[in-house]
């Protein structure tokens, strides 16, 4: 009789956690060229937008002299790994940073207008990409989304911000190596926003400069997850 209860009981924990876990909130990560066709208002979602050598070699033959192959797939796994939705398009040579960063901007106004909150929005971008990631916080001016400029920041810095009239908004991490030799500091572009700006610079000892991004490395992956997260 005792026997009984106890296998009773065991079946009876067995079926609530079963029913558990079809009601509570399960989520994996996935990697999209474009927004999902149905969009889940609690999932987490990343705008990756890759460098320049994927735009002029395309992803089988990004390779670089000097770094090697810059692993998109491998970096875009990784982030996905951590249970995000990220969204990755491989873009072409002719994109332009203004154009593709109206592109960001409308992809996230969609998210946000069905319901997922801005502070689950993460765009980031490494190169060319963190160009066009600084131009999106600017268009965007949403002070909750996340951004992460990886190795974006161009040394002229001044002259890139009148370009393209940029007021940086958001939270914004600047990731960038010691030895980069085109890009440097994110600090002037931070200084001279007029405001709605929470920002975070991490320079990296590394030594490794623009190559340090070219695959999946916890050392600024790390950083990047925790300030998004």
């Amino acid at each position: 009789m005792h026997g009984n209860i106890i296998k009773r009981s065991t079946v009876l924990c067995l079926l609530i956690i079963g029913l558990l876990s079809l009601t509570s909130p399960s989520f994996s990560g996935e990697v999209l060229q474009d927004l999902p066709t149905t969009i889940n208002r609690s999932a987490k979602y990343i705008f990756f937008l890759h460098g320049r050598i994927v735009a002029d070699k395309g992803v089988a033959g990004a390779k670089s002299k000097k770094y090697g192959f810059y692993e998109y797939q491998k970096i875009l796994n990784a982030l996905a790994g951590y249970d995000f939705i990220v969204i990755s398009e491989d873009r072409g040579n002719d994109a332009k940073i203004q154009g593709h960063a109206k592109k960001i901007a409308s992809q996230v106004s969609t998210l946000i207008e069905n319901g997922v909150p801005p502070n689950n929005i993460t765009v980031a971008g490494f190169s060319d990409g963190g160009k066009i990631t600084l131009v999106a916080s600017s268009l965007i001016a949403n002070n909750l989304i996340n951004y992460v400029v990886l190795a974006g920041c161009v040394r002229e810095s001044e002259q890139f911000s009148k370009k393209f009239n940029l007021d940086l908004k958001g939270r914004v991490l600047s990731i960038v190596d010691y030895r980069d030799e085109t890009f440097s500091s994110c600090e002037d572009m931070f200084s001279s926003s007029s405001g709605g700006l929470e920002h975070k610079e991490l320079i990296l000892r590394d030594g490794r400069g623009h190559g340090v991004f070219y695959t999946p490395n916890d050392i600024w992956i790390l950083p990047m997850i925790n300030w998004i997260k």
